[in-house]
């Protein structure tokens, strides 16, 4: 299977903003003493990103289409990052500042935490009964309950829960060890720029996004976990090398980068077929209805990276449809 680890972080918000540090008391207080620091960390951004203006800043995956009056700039987004991400081209900031519509996949500010927490709870747990030690091979959970506790983690906690969600708790602890984090992802820079003065548009939402893991089958969950193991020791690695694609903004070389180590199996196919195929023609539909549209305006679309890239991304089928799409960089 490709690596999941890589595409995971261009493709759903989801994944880092409600799993990870929602397992126990003390990670919560860890959570809100982290976010303290990012708040902090971002008020100091913003206070260098003015020293800063003289220059270009980091560049990503960013094309435009202009139609029938109407302008739409599409950026590939990685949905955790780090300090040095920022400040970025001035290019992009521009063309968001010229923006009337942001269209994100999920928009995490507006929602109720309490809700989608209840959510999220009613369907990440077993419904039948069934508990996680019973779902997994014996050898995998003596695995998962040893890597569990490096990150102080009970596994006895997670038993209700189902191995999709455990496979997102797993990533999201990784990522957060590696260095990364959620509020400094591409979306949440865009989504907290423009929650006061653009018209936020959702291509799919939280609740949407929750159903694509509720939905996969035993089998393909299985392999979410094994995969995790199997990419442990290269994953550093990998996600290096993925970011030095993106900061390239070239389609060309991230494509590269994420549709490496394919496989053939049968868990893998499905998977690209629910987290990729049919959702990148879901937004193309959203997109074309943006050029499409009598009402004249400019849409900033920020989705993961990984939607754009490829036979099957985003930006091919728009030019299928005879849209001209325009690379920035």
């Amino acid at each position: 299977m490709k690596k999941l680890f890589n595409v995971l972080l261009m493709l759903l918000v989801l994944v880092f903003s409600m799993t990870a540090c929602s397992t126990t008391e003390e990670a919560e207080q860890k959570a809100d003493e982290k976010k303290s620091q990012s708040i902090k960390m971002k008020e100091d951004q913003s206070a260098n990103k003015e020293q800063a203006d003289e220059k270009p800043g980091t560049i990503g995956p960013f094309w435009k289409i202009t139609h029938n009056d109407n302008v739409v700039y599409m950026l590939g987004s990685i949905h955790v990052a780090t300090e040095d991400f920022y400040p970025l081209h001035e290019k992009i900031e521009t063309a968001f500042d010229q923006s009337t519509y942001l269209a994100v996949e999920a928009d995490i500010f507006n929602m109720n935490q309490l809700q989608m927490q209840k959510e999220l709870e009613e369907k990440a747990k077993y419904a039948d009964g069934k508990t996680l030690q019973a779902d997994l091979p014996a050898d995998l959970y003596s695995q998962l309950k040893s890597e569990l506790q490096e990150y102080g983690i009970n596994i006895s906690m997670l038993n209700e829960y189902e191995t999709w969600y455990i496979s997102m708790v797993l990533e999201g602890l990784q990522a957060q060890k590696l260095g990364y984090d959620s509020e400094l992802g591409i979306d949440y820079h865009f989504l907290k720029k423009a929650k006061d003065d653009k018209e936020i548009i959702e291509l799919e939402g939280v609740t949407f996004q929750l159903d694509l893991f509720d939905q996969l089958s035993p089998e393909i969950q299985k392999k979410l976990i094994e995969v995790y193991f199997a990419e442990k020791e290269t994953a550093k690695e990998n996600i290096e090398k993925l970011v030095t694609a993106w900061k390239s903004g070239n389609a060309e070389q991230l494509s590269q980068v994420l549709l490496e180590s394919e496989d053939d199996s049968e868990e893998y196919k499905q998977f690209n077929e629910v987290f990729m195929d049919q959702r990148n023609k879901d937004m193309a539909v959203k997109i074309e209805e943006f050029l499409n549209s009598e009402e004249k305006g400019t849409y900033f679309v920020i989705v993961g990276a990984a939607h754009f890239v490829g036979e099957n991304g985003i930006v091919n089928i728009l030019q299928n449809k005879g849209f001209t799409v325009e690379e920035q960089f």
